[in-house]
């Protein structure tokens, strides 16, 4: 809840210290986190030495780390014209998230260090909308996206991608045979099972590698 975020907040900003961080470029005081604004993304790194939050600047919405060994915190973006509405921590360095603005037509997704050195725009959503699908084990580089056709009757049946977060490279992993709503990534990182829904029935599908054929391993009567 609302109350819920303030009182995290002041809690973090204690913890914190809010003497605020040194001046200089890319660098805010601490208590600006946590000013009249209830959080919805607060998350550590994956080596747990930085705590990165979606943070008010100005009228805008945008995204601050904090060095949680020195307590020095700086904006990784700043927004002047857009919103960061979502991220996550691809490695210790890098981000990916999800700007939104009505006049964002080159595409909502990025990619930026965590000192906001690096910022990159990785994917168009004129022709098609992509949506984060989850990380690919051991890299620290590529994430899994899902993609979608703009057109009405497939919205519900993405491909799957791997997305180079440092290169903007999509490399399709699974092509949607028309009925899958949901993938299964292996631990070796390959898309191996599909469940959907074809003609009303519930469909399990699985292949043994990528550009292998779909099989059927289980349909509901």
């Amino acid at each position: 809840t609302d109350s819920f975020g303030a009182t995290a907040g002041s809690l973090l900003g204690v913890f914190l210290g809010l003497g605020g961080a040194k001046g200089g470029a890319g660098e805010l005081p601490v208590e600006t986190f946590f000013r009249n604004y209830a959080y919805r993304e607060a998350q550590l790194s994956p080596n747990g030495q930085y705590l990165a939050t979606l943070s008010p600047h100005g009228a805008r919405v945008g995204l601050a780390v904090v060095d949680l060994g020195t307590r020095e915190a700086q904006w990784a973006v700043a927004p002047k014209v857009y919103d960061l509405v979502w991220f996550r921590w691809v490695s210790d360095d890098r981000l990916v998230g999800v700007v939104w603005d009505q006049n964002f037509e080159d595409g909502g997704m990025f990619s930026v260090s965590r000192d906001g050195r690096r910022f990159r725009r990785l994917l168009p959503t004129k022709h098609r909308a992509y949506k984060y699908f989850g990380p690919v084990e051991g890299s620290d580089d590529e994430v899994f996206v899902e993609c979608i056709p703009a057109h009405e009757e497939t919205e519900l049946y993405p491909d799957l991608a791997r997305l180079n977060v440092q290169t903007a490279r999509l490399r399709s992993e699974a092509v949607n045979p028309g009925y899958v709503l949901r993938w299964l990534v292996n631990h070796q990182g390959v898309p191996c099972v599909g469940i959907g829904v074809e003609r009303e029935q519930l469909r399990i599908v699985s292949r043994s590698a990528v550009g292998k054929p779909w099989e059927t391993l289980a349909a509901s009567a």
